[in-house]
């Protein structure tokens, strides 16, 4: 029985010194990146001091161009959208950069249907987590998203090898392809090439009154007061997909009674929704697609920042 104590004592220790060991060297390689997904939100959570901070999914990574936000408001901007993310992720960034930097702008790119996600269909809270469990001891303004996965996540994340379990991948790409998550010089747009095919995409209608998800209702108003509180100015944009007509949604309706932000609904808008030259696929603009799309807004904004242009929180653009 001694021997057996012994033996699992040493076998303990030793998955402790590996965890150790790996741990590190997995840091060092995150910190140090010279591109892609995990150089991205790093920065996001730690560096980002841009006046113009814009977050969101995909859509926000390649619809938002950064430069042209830039160069029509002067002022800085950084897009920390991520690919296959949605509000778990974006609040999670969000509460890190307030820890050290109040933006003069925000631009959330939200979806028709934003708030009526749930886990069992869109397991968003499970993906941000896979992104963020890295960086959970270091930045405890985010542990509120990743432990709605589960109870035990605070036990879990002492390991390094389960924290780091599903990043090894997407951690080492980076050294060996450069810029497969977008550029340094873009400032975290990350633009898609090619043109859509419109064969075959017939016109779909969006028409649904689904119950809004409660939790991902209380993690957005909290993510929109925490900007509000510090006096960002909130634009809620939902973008446009292609040969798609959105008659109305719980999200939309919930989005036009708030007076804490102003909502720049596209996603009507046949300029683009009608014009397959200016996507990559149904749901993104391709490269040219967001550089108008993004001219669209920088001018939009840049009326309401010089005269109040919008009078109401509500811009449904046809």
């Amino acid at each position: 029985m001694k021997k057996l104590f012994v033996k699992g004592l040493i076998i303990i220790i030793g998955f402790f010194m590996i965890d150790f060991v790996v741990g590190h060297a997995l840091e060092f390689i995150l910190k140090n990146s010279p591109d892609g997904r995990f150089y991205k939100t790093h920065y996001s959570l730690e560096r980002s001091k841009e006046e113009i901070i814009i977050y969101g999914s995909s859509r926000a990574e390649g619809n938002y161009v950064s430069q042209i936000f830039e160069d029509s408001l002067g002022m800085s901007c950084w897009n920390s959208g991520r690919g296959g993310q949605s509000l778990p992720y974006m609040y999670a960034v969000n509460q890190a950069i307030i820890q050290h930097h109040s933006p003069k702008i925000a631009i959330i790119n939200a979806e028709s249907w934003f708030l009526e996600n749930y886990d069992h269909d869109n397991p968003f809270f499970d993906r941000a987590a896979g992104l963020l469990r890295p960086f959970y001891y270091d930045h405890k303004e985010i542990q509120a998203v990743i432990n709605e996965v589960s109870y035990a996540e605070p036990f879990l994340n002492l390991s390094s090898l389960y924290a780091y379990n599903s990043s090894y991948y997407y951690l080492l790409r980076p050294y060996a392809f450069e810029g497969i998550d977008g550029k340094i010089e873009d400032k975290g747009w990350k633009p898609k090439t090619g043109v859509l095919n419109p064969s075959g995409k017939p016109l779909s209608i969006l028409n649904t009154d689904n119950k809004i998800n409660p939790i991902y209702k209380k993690f957005f108003d909290d993510f929109i007061h925490q900007l509000n509180s510090r006096g960002t100015k909130v634009y809620l944009v939902i973008s446009p997909d292609y040969n798609k007509k959105v008659i109305n949604t719980s999200t939309i309706e919930y989005f036009k009674s708030l007076d804490n932000i102003v909502l720049l609904d596209h996603s009507n808008n046949e300029k683009y929704t009608k014009n397959h030259l200016y996507f990559n696929d149904q749901n993104h603009l391709n490269e040219k697609g967001a550089r108008e799309f993004s001219n669209d807004l920088a001018l939009t904004i840049a009326l309401d920042m010089s005269s109040n242009y919008l009078q109401k929180s509500t811009l449904a653009i046809k």
